[in-house]
């Protein structure tokens, strides 16, 4: 399973300077499974597990992010086939918070957003950073959503208001957003309408994975007031 999966997102498994098996950085390295390279570099690990096994084991989690952190490649894959788990493997915090996507395509209704996850991984998208450039857009989305829920709740928001609207006193503005329920939103890539970084949509991607196409998502603010 995980073989032709990767053959269809664009590596040669054939081309030794592109995928090696059982692949060691230092002699002294544990075997990763699999290894993809570009241009001569590693770029990708993917550590391989039973169909039958659950990929909840915490223990290879940390193992397959060991693994890739040994090595200096970025990103990995854990996989028992079915399931994907796509991990940025120098990304600060805990290994849940290394967690990128996690898709299967063992049931037909998940295998749209699975093809849409797994196109990042194509040979063409790893050469390209595709990847990391969503990863850096969630990574500033939160803090900013963070520092809105924040201004929200010290008055920032209010404060900003009171100046557009000198007519009406800051209590009332308070009072006003209370009642709005104002709350942020962020798309999610991967859903109904999945959008790629300009990179993403310019590098070529097999057949076998539809590429996604558009513009960067937005985020919206919503502000709703109850009936």
């Amino acid at each position: 399973l995980i073989t032709p999966t990767i053959k269809a997102l664009g590596w040669n498994t054939l081309d030794f300077d592109e995928v090696r098996n059982e692949y060691r950085h230092r002699s002294s390295d544990n075997p990763v499974d699999y290894a993809l390279f570009v241009n001569r570099s590693p770029v990708l690990f993917v550590e391989a597990k039973p169909l039958e096994h659950s990929l909840e084991d915490r223990r290879w989690v940390i193992q397959a992010i060991n693994y890739a952190n040994a090595a200096g490649v970025d990103w990995c894959v854990l996989t028992n086939g079915a399931n994907w788990r796509v991990y940025k493997v120098h990304a600060q915090g805990e290994v849940d918070r290394k967690l990128f996507e996690s898709v299967s395509i063992e049931h037909r209704d998940g295998l749209a957003v699975a093809a849409k996850v797994l196109a990042l991984l194509t040979r063409d998208n790893m050469g390209a950073r595709a990847i990391d450039e969503l990863w850096a857009a969630r990574h500033v989305d939160s803090q900013v959503k963070s520092a809105i829920d924040q201004a929200l709740q010290d008055d920032g928001i209010a404060k900003l208001l009171s100046k557009r609207l000198p007519q009406l006193g800051l209590a009332d503005i308070r009072q006003s957003l209370q009642r709005a329920r104002v709350s942020v939103n962020y798309p999610n890539v991967f859903g109904d309408k999945p959008l790629l970084p300009e990179s993403a949509q310019a590098s070529a991607v097999p057949s076998a994975v539809p590429q996604a196409t558009g513009t960067a998502p937005t985020a919206v603010i919503a502000a709703t007031s109850p009936a």
